[in-house]
């Protein structure tokens, strides 16, 4: 009887091994036959010190801890071309910055690709589990719909509250013209008091209070260092399993959870009061309209949370990735400045269909935009056996056949900074009015994915831009070092924004307060 059973286990030992070979040799030969059917090959690969990868996945944490993932992956691209894969534990993961490649993933065959699998595990605890971050499908195409409603609900586009708001950033800048200071860290502030008063009511709330206000520092904490270790743990990859949340990382997604709740539960309250009463129903509070929808808890998490992010962070960078060119490129500062004046005369605050009429403004945020995009790197995941258009064989231009559950990684900074696409000067900052329209698409790569904040980001950031020069006639960079990236979700300059400025005379809409100026103009708060 041991006899037997040693000698089944004996024949298992060998056909286990034997089974396993031919399994993967018959995967491979159907992938063969795929790939040859749609004239596919092979990109380059990225060379190793080990079979696993891990060599990259340490050099990938380095680089991250020192903030230089960006420039050493715009490296490896000028060394090993616009497409290619690297391996991690077996598994293929390509990267690209052909902006045909990343137009097929976002636009042409966006079908094909999704985020779901991927992020679900890692970006979850943050974002929720019916967030348009972290869904595919029916959960975030119906998000998606209801975006463009509940923030036109709002009546954002008046610019009231983002201008009470800016009033209180204006009173965090140094008195004392030629001062240096933070501008970063300002914006920080400011943004986090408009998103908490714009997306939950919290309106007693501006960037000066907001320092002096331990309840609302805890939330926006717990917002920030959520993202951070979300973003860690996703460059990690699979390894990630091995470095499991921190208590305190666990911590922070419990404030985040437990404070939506409050905020939901509040609007609730409110919102039946009001309509109970007839009374009219609170103007730019973007939650109230996200309770009158009447979803389950775990859809308005995900909403809310999504859209407080999404419309914060976003707006946030880019108006200190934008501050910090100016600051060194004082001739446009004058020019946009000379446009500014001539289309809003003695401090008359901007209105949205006037700065869509200043060519000049579109073009230095999409230059920003080109420079330091908000998300400079972004990946997905293919739902089912596809191809990338362009990419492989010896001269690069060949399909790429990409099997289901693949990662592909979308490097948009890489991109704007291709020389074959920008000319030589690719790395300066260069806004131009009569940007052509073609690469004005690829500065953005518009995508059925495209960040929500964006519907709020850019109107807002006309507006900052506008007022940023009514009021500070001069702006200079204090601070030498060279650009570094902070990757979160977005990505700001690791090394602030140090900046002073020269008030212009009656640059503060003409010294008045803002409420005479809301009164003035019919617009009841």
């Amino acid at each position: 009887m041991f006899l037997h059973l040693s000698f089944d286990i004996t024949n298992l030992y060998i056909v286990l091994p034997v089974l396993t070979i031919l399994l993967i040799s018959i995967r491979r030969y159907r992938t063969y036959l795929q790939s040859y059917s749609n004239n596919c090959q092979p990109c380059p690969h990225y060379p190793y010190r080990d079979p696993f990868g891990l060599d990259v996945v340490i050099q990938n944490a380095k680089a991250y801890k020192a903030a230089q993932i960006l420039p050493n992956m715009e490296a490896a691209f000028n060394r090993f071309g616009n497409t290619w894969q690297r391996n991690f534990l077996f598994t293929p993961l390509i990267m690209t910055r052909d902006p045909v490649n990343i137009q097929a993933v976002l636009l042409a065959k966006d079908e094909d690709w999704g985020v779901q699998d991927e992020r679900n595990k890692i970006w979850t605890p943050v974002f929720g589990k019916k967030s348009l971050f972290t869904s595919d499908g029916h959960v975030w195409s119906y998000s998606r719909t209801l975006i463009k409603p509940a923030i036109n609900a709002t009546e954002y586009k008046s610019f009231d509250k983002f201008e009470e708001h800016f009033q209180s950033l204006l009173r965090l800048v140094p008195e004392e013209d030629g001062k240096t200071f933070n501008m970063g860290h300002i914006l920080e502030a400011f943004m986090a008091a408009f998103g908490l008063d714009y997306f939950f009511g919290s309106e007693n709330l501006d960037a000066v209070a907001i320092e002096h206000e331990p309840a609302a520092k805890k939330v926006i904490k717990a917002f920030d260092d959520g993202l951070i270790e979300m973003i860690r743990r996703t460059v990690l990859g699979k390894l990630a399993i091995f470095f499991p949340p921190s208590k305190q990382s666990k911590e922070h997604c419990a404030t985040i959870e437990r404070f939506v709740d409050e905020q939901v539960s509040i609007s609730k309250a409110y919102v039946q009061k009001a309509d109970k009463e007839g009374k009219s129903k609170r103007k730019h509070v973007l939650i109230d309209e996200v309770v009158r929808m009447g979803h389950d808890r775990e859809f308005q998490q995900g909403f809310l949370r999504t859209l407080f992010i999404g419309g914060t962070d976003t707006t946030q960078v880019l108006l200190a990735n934008m501050t910090w060119l100016l600051a060194r490129h004082p001739e446009v500062v004058k020019r946009l400045r000379e446009e500014v004046l001539s289309a809003f005369p003695d401090g008359a605050r901007p209105d949205l269909v006037e700065l869509k009429k200043i060519p000049y403004i579109k073009a230095v945020i999409n230059e920003t935009f080109r420079l330091h995009p908000v998300t400079p790197i972004t990946n997905r995941a293919a739902r089912k056996n596809t191809t990338l258009p362009t990419g492989g064989g010896p001269s690069g231009t060949s399909p790429i056949y990409i099997r289901k559950g693949t990662r592909v990684f979308l490097a948009t900074y890489a991109v704007h900074r291709d020389a074959t696409i920008w000319g030589s000067d690719a790395s300066d900052f260069k806004p131009n009015a009569g940007f052509p329209s073609s690469q004005e698409r690829r500065n953005r790569f518009p995508g059925v994915r495209v960040c929500p904040g964006m519907q709020l980001a850019l109107p807002n950031a006309m507006y900052y831009l506008a007022r940023f020069v009514q009021v500070f006639e001069e702006v200079e960079a204090r601070d030498e070092r060279e650009w570094r990236d902070e990757l979160k979700i977005t990505c700001p300059n690791a090394n602030g924004v140090h900046i002073a400025v020269r008030r212009a005379k009656g640059g503060n809409v003409s010294g008045r307060d803002i409420a005479e100026v809301v009164k003035e103009e019919g617009r009841d708060e």
